[in-house]
């Protein structure tokens, strides 16, 4: 579902946020709706109920169907091309495969760690995004806003 965001005209240039109660997104100032800046070429995106176009207003939805997964997040995503040149969404998400496996963070974005990310526009936003994830789990705390 992810796909090449570089490829689209009317880009985002970064991530949406859909989940500003994440603990991922503490301290950020982040609400749902704001883009967190990071250009981003390629983006990796978990199955989503729905397709949707760029500049949509609406969130994507994760098909945890397909996934089968214990539980999964959204926290931002971005729209794309995949390489027909057909819409997909890269996924900023959480997710933990059964109930005791660890959690994983999947950014979704190649450049997370680039001078363009961790070094970018929205340095601080994404250090502190970085900082969380790897805090909480050293506390053992959730990863997930519920």
């Amino acid at each position: 579902s992810g796909g090449y965001a570089d490829r689209l005209s009317n880009r985002l240039d970064g991530f949406k946020v859909a989940s500003e109660n994440s603990p991922l997104l503490k301290g950020t100032g982040l609400k749902n709706g704001d883009v967190i800046k990071l250009p981003t070429s390629e983006t990796d995106g978990a199955p989503v109920k729905k397709i949707l176009l760029p500049g949509s207003t609406e969130i994507p939805e994760i098909d945890n169907d397909k996934l089968n997964f214990y539980k999964t997040e959204l926290v931002a995503f971005d729209f794309t091309l995949n390489p027909y040149n057909k819409p997909g969404i890269g996924t900023f998400i959480v997710f933990k495969k059964t109930e005791t496996s660890g959690t994983v963070v999947n950014t979704s974005s190649d450049n997370w760690c680039s001078f363009l990310g961790i070094g970018g526009k929205d340095k601080t936003k994404i250090q502190a995004i970085t900082k969380n994830m790897i805090d909480l789990s050293l506390n053992h705390q959730s990863l997930f806003k519920s």
